[in-house]
């Protein structure tokens, strides 16, 4: 471990359908809270040598880019072809028109890049030949992982892993001394180890309500895992409308649980490589 220290911003740490949920009124959709409002779940990591990385695409990018000011992405990560993890990709548009930048790249499994090549032709498909691109077509690089691996990130070490997501599978990743673990229901023997033995700083894991769920973490399931990767601090992500923030800290601090905290969006945090 060095003293490089890299910047971790929370965009949104909110499930597929967003805190408030469209039409409903419960609770925690009415809560005046300001931790209650969550957008869907992104991260936005800035590294100690300057590089802007974006973890994944929801449909709140435009508005979770503007709040933080974020103004240059040098590379993309996308989990999993969720649309509430994909479909904001287009917001990137406005940050590839300058020809001086290099592209934004994109980092991402084999189902996601197909997804992304038939839902998203637009963008990575050549077009016509002669044809008019309206809007202007955004220079981004599509780079397909077809299986997880260690790989360089902007000039950064990344360990990759997949754990299963109902029928799916989530990309989640080690980056120095943190984690990212995401929309999945269970985390494979294998990724634990790797967990475990990465004595993490920081991890972020998918937690989406109290009672168990088909395709994630629910809070118990999430804090087992906590228990046995044993990083010094866990942060809490995914949250649906069923878990409000004073509550998920309340039953936290009932445990004694002093190094786990729920996630918000628009929160910072550090971690070291």
């Amino acid at each position: 471990m060095t003293n490089q220290v890299h910047s971790l911003r929370i965009l949104g740490s909110g499930s597929s359908t967003g805190i408030p949920v469209l039409g409903c009124d419960c609770k925690v959709c009415q809560s005046l809270e300001p931790k209650d409002r969550r957008l869907r779940t992104s991260l936005f990591l800035e590294t100690a040598s300057g590089k802007s990385l974006l973890v994944d695409t929801g449909p709140d990018l435009r508005e979770q880019l503007l709040r933080e000011k974020i103004r240059h992405i040098d590379h993309v990560i996308i989990t999993h072809d969720h649309a509430d993890h994909l479909h904001g990709i287009d917001e990137l548009r406005p940050f590839t028109f300058n020809p001086e930048l290099a592209p934004i790249e994109i980092t991402c499994n084999t189902v996601t890049s197909e997804r992304l090549r038939l839902g998203f032709d637009y963008l990575f498909s050549p077009p016509p030949s002669g044809a008019p691109i309206g809007g202007g077509r955004p220079r981004l690089k599509l780079n397909t992982m077809t299986s997880p691996a260690n790989i360089s990130i902007a000039g950064e070490a990344f360990e990759f892993f997949s754990n299963p997501h109902g029928s799916s599978e989530t990309l989640g990743f080690i980056h120095g001394s943190f984690a990212y673990v995401i929309d999945c229901h269970d985390i494979t023997p294998e990724n634990l180890k790797k967990l475990k033995e990465a004595q993490l700083e920081l991890l972020i894991i998918d937690c989406v309500q109290l009672e168990p769920h088909d395709t994630h973490l629910s809070f118990q399931r999430a804090l087992d895992f906590i228990a046995q990767i044993t990083p010094q601090k866990a942060g809490l992500i995914h949250m649906g409308h069923r878990l409000a923030h004073l509550q998920l800290e309340g039953l936290l601090q009932a445990q004694g649980l002093n190094s786990i905290f729920v996630c918000y969006d628009g929160q910072r945090l550090e971690y070291r490589t």
